[in-house]
């Protein structure tokens, strides 16, 4: 597999000793490597209005409170 990023939804998932066998959304288009790294990623929103970014002499910081999304509130990708 190519280093291109890659989401998907995990639509079911089986522990298989040390392995997990995941059912995706949608075909990844090539053959994925045994050792191949997965993130799992949670679906977030924020949950301001409003943003206030803090401009420093060398960073920025931002910080806003964030909401995880209940799965029956998430698009299915097209």
């Amino acid at each position: 597999m190519s280093g291109a990023l890659r989401f998907r939804t995990i639509n079911a998932a089986v522990e298989d000793g040390a392995d997990h066998r995941l059912t995706l959304s949608s075909n990844l288009g090539e053959p994925v490597a045994l050792n191949t790294k997965v993130h799992f990623l949670t679906a977030m929103r924020a949950d301001a209005d409003r943003v206030e970014i803090q401009h420093g002499a060398v960073a920025n910081e931002v910080t806003f409170p964030v909401l995880e999304v209940p799965e029956r509130c998430q698009r299915q990708p097209s």
